[in-house]
């Protein structure tokens, strides 16, 4: 929608009024020319800075962009450090873990196979080969079949149910009095009679 030009008004002129008088032109002078030619030296340095200005900026974003992509190198090499530092802190404490569980389960197990001493029979196994789940299951199938085999390599450290009787210790004393040889009794004798003689 285009709205209609306005159609041009005449001015009133009051036949009374006169109009303003009419300016002449301003006399030419020389000197506009001159200060032309400065203003066309002038604008002619502006460009030349503003060419070396740009140059400047142009080379600044090179070296920005060089910069940056070092900075970026740099970072993703520093993350990756930090990275596999994580990884294998988090390998460590979880070769940890996993340790602490199979030593537990391999006890447990030993107590259940009626071993006389669970800890004992746990250090005469190798369980390097024992697997543990992502979920934290330990191979109880491993631990068994090792106990199994150091049943029957040390049959006495498995409980058959048999009471126990410790072996006397003669050092200890039986309790009774000792039976004595024949040299035995005459020194006891000689010495009960002439009493027990120095040297």
């Amino acid at each position: 929608m285009s709205s209609p030009e306005p159609t041009p008004v005449e001015p009133v002129t009051d036949p009374g009024v006169k109009p303003p008088p009419v300016q002449p032109d301003p006399p030419t002078d020389p000197k506009p020319i001159e200060d032309l030619s400065k203003l066309r030296d002038a604008l002619d340095k502006e460009r030349s800075l503003r060419k070396d200005a740009e140059r400047r900026a142009k080379d600044g974003d090179t070296h920005r962009t060089k910069l940056e992509a070092l900075e970026a190198a740099s970072r993703s090499d520093l993350d990756k450090a930090v990275d596999a530092a994580r990884k294998e802190g988090a390998q460590t404490v979880l070769t940890a873990a996993n340790r602490r569980l199979v030593l537990a389960e391999a006890r447990a197990l030993a107590a259940e196979a009626r071993f006389r001493s669970p800890q004992v029979a746990v250090r005469s196994l190798d369980l390097t080969d024992v697997t543990v789940a992502e979920d934290g299951t330990v191979d109880t199938g491993a631990i068994t079949a090792a106990l199994t085999r150091l049943a029957a390599d040390e049959p006495y450290m498995v409980d058959d149910g048999a009471p126990r009787t410790p072996r006397p210790d003669p050092s200890q004393g039986s309790g009774r009095t000792p039976v004595l040889t024949g040299a035995e009794k005459g020194i006891a004798e000689a010495q009960r009679r002439f009493g027990t003689k120095t040297t």
